[in-house]
């Protein structure tokens, strides 16, 4: 009588385990043909879209961005693009391109400070900011990237002048 229950265990496993088995490959089944009727009715739909169609839905989507920049103000897309931390910069310039009065042809490496200085702000000035929003004072003073000392730096005019200019260009930078 044992013996004869033991082996109707292990037939009723056996018989269990080929049922999951079978319970899972079904599983697998269904989920490749809701895939596969997914991915067939998508790409039904793009092909009935017209060449019309495409150009309306561009259009639709273009104008919406369109309004959405519309709405951000200037001060907003400035914040975005000066989201880095205070630094040095570089940029390879004339003397002409300068802005000073002097003309050259000469090329240097003009080194500027900019950046957020969000991390360098103290009571004072968050005190001041929200004074600013409530009108006792009338602009906001946070923080700023400045150069904390400066570069000389000689040159030759367009007509052979040597020329010298002190406080240049920034050597380093910190929020002021």
């Amino acid at each position: 009588m044992v013996c004869i229950t033991i082996m109707f265990f292990l037939s009723f496993r056996i018989l269990c385990v080929k049922y999951l088995k079978i319970l899972l490959l079904w599983h697998r089944l269904v989920n490749l043909l809701t895939l596969s009727f997914l991915f067939s009715a998508v790409m039904h739909m793009f092909q009935s879209f017209t060449e019309g169609d495409l150009k309306e839905v561009i259009g639709i989507l273009a104008e919406k961005k369109a309004r959405q920049e519309a709405r951000q103000s200037k001060r907003t897309k400035r914040a975005k693009k000066a989201s880095k931390p205070c630094s040095l910069r570089r940029v390879e310039v004339t003397i002409s391109e300068l802005g000073l009065g002097y003309e050259s042809d000469e090329t240097l490496l003009f080194k500027y400070c900019s950046g957020s200085c969000i991390a360098s702000r103290r009571s004072y000035d968050l005190i001041l900011k929200k004074w600013t929003r409530k009108g006792i004072s009338k602009r906001e003073r946070g923080p700023c990237c400045r150069p904390t000392n400066y570069d000389k730096i000689s040159f030759l005019d367009n007509s052979n002048k040597y020329k010298s200019l002190q406080e240049f260009s920034a050597l380093g930078c910190h929020c002021v």
